[in-house]
């Protein structure tokens, strides 16, 4: 059982910290202290109410009665009162330290670690950090219960977009159409050795999209796998190679074989770095786009600070293509641009159930060569595109979300016929296991 003797604690400090206020509040608070110390919950509640009454709404006084809730056993009470404060500059790591009591003696052990999380990650305080980890650990499975090897996720969505005829990054057709659509992914791994820190995983993943109408643009997917998780002193690691087949209206459209490295580093508590690479072959399976045939290149650069709860992430990406590209009679189109794109993030609960995120990624891109037509030379090709992308989660379980995601896509080219913009919202609900 967690020990709740922490509860005590913050409430005399609180005390401390208000201690002016508290000679001069009217007397049902000082009269309610009185109560609180000598164990008397009912009557302590009573006199802060009427302190509340009165006029009093300050966070200490929210504090105290979510206390003095929490030791008479009125576990939703105490709730309400510390979730009023749980943002307070001074008392809000502990109103979520005790917000994962709460959590815990209504037996959600997935509320309680969020809870107890937000402590660790909106408090300056060494001590309430000790505590609120401490608590988490005492949460998480024993050590010697062994995990399952099989984890995964699966999504089901419904959506709507304006431009459906552009297929992906490369492929931009003319004549943009709308229509509804559903999708569907899943996402299978198998610890295959060791755990999962250090050890091999196996990855399999599948997925499809289906439009009402526009049937020929009917996407589908399957990738296959195999990675391996190490540490190399502060960093952890993360190397392996994919296969991916893709389909377009029921046949096959492109097939990728990707090497990968990922790393990360933890600078401070509330900071990290991350570091991705790749390497892709690319390999058109329809003669109709074998120009898009070739190699492509991708490196991450990405830093992220955790301020209380509210994340904020900012990502650079520089990608290397080294195409087919398309060559005719007397046309030739180059398909193998270098692309620098820098990508800002921010993430944070609204409530319990709720949490946002919004992101705004800005891409240039300029292509390797000039395109011919009619044996002229015409331009070479650069675009610049602006990409905004709003999410709200709603918690159903702490396995299972339902998502409410908005993506405008503005792509700006000096050859209009690769300008497009495109608007697509998707509502899913996506299941962890």
């Amino acid at each position: 059982m967690i020990d709740s003797l922490p509860l005590r604690t913050p409430l005399l400090l609180a005390l401390l910290l208000y201690a002016s206020a508290a000679w001069t509040a009217p007397d049902p608070f000082k009269t309610g202290v009185v109560h609180f110390k000598n164990g008397n919950y009912e009557a302590a509640i009573s006199d802060f109410k009427k302190a509340y009454n009165s006029g009093q709404t300050s966070a200490v006084l929210h504090y105290n009665l979510g206390v003095s809730y929490f030791r008479l056993g009125r576990y939703r009470a105490a709730q309400a009162q510390f979730e009023k404060i749980n943002r307070h500059k001074k008392l809000g790591a502990l109103a979520c330290y005790n917000l994962g009591l709460v959590a815990h003696r209504l037996k959600s052990r997935s509320a309680a670690i969020r809870w107890f999380r937000r402590a660790v990650a909106r408090s300056s305080n060494p001590k309430i950090e000790k505590l609120a980890t401490a608590q988490i650990n005492k949460l998480r499975p024993p050590a010697t219960q062994a995990a399952s090897p099989w984890s995964g996720f699966l999504s089901a969505g419904l959506g709507a977009e304006d431009n459906v005829t552009r297929i992906n990054e490369d492929i931009t057709l003319s004549g943009a159409q709308s229509d509804t659509y559903w999708n569907t992914y899943g996402s299978l791994n198998y610890q295959l050795f060791g755990q999962r820190a250090r050890g091999t995983r196996i990855r399999l993943g599948a997925g499809l999209t289906r439009y009402r109408q526009l049937a020929k643009y009917d996407q589908g997917s399957l990738n296959l796998g195999l990675y391996q998780y190490t540490r190399l002193s502060d960093w952890r690691l993360r190397y392996g190679l994919h296969y991916f087949y893709d389909e377009l209206n029921g046949s096959g459209f492109q097939e990728r074989i990707k090497l990968s490295i990922n790393s990360r580093y933890r600078l401070t508590s509330r900071q990290q770095l991350r570091f991705h690479y790749e390497l892709s072959q690319l390999n058109e399976l329809s003669p109709a786009y074998a120009y898009l045939s070739g190699q492509r290149q991708r490196f991450r650069a990405e830093h992220t600070l955790q301020n209380r709860d509210i994340r904020f992430r900012l990502r650079y990406t520089l990608e290397l293509n080294d195409r087919k590209d398309r060559l005719g009679p007397s046309s030739f189109t180059s398909y193998s641009p270098s692309r620098h794109a820098l990508l800002a993030s921010v993430k944070s609960p609204l409530s319990e159930a709720w949490t946002v995120r919004a992101d705004l990624e800005y891409r240039y891109s300029r292509y390797a060569d000039a395109n011919i037509v009619a044996n002229q030379t015409t331009a070479t090709r650069a675009d610049q595109r602006l990409r905004a992308s709003l999410y709200a989660t709603y918690h159903l379980t702490h396995r299972a979300d339902l998502e409410i995601r908005y993506r405008h896509t503005n792509n700006q080219s000096n050859l209009l016929d690769y300008q497009y913009s495109n608007n697509n919202l998707l509502l899913s609900v996506d299941y962890y296991f």
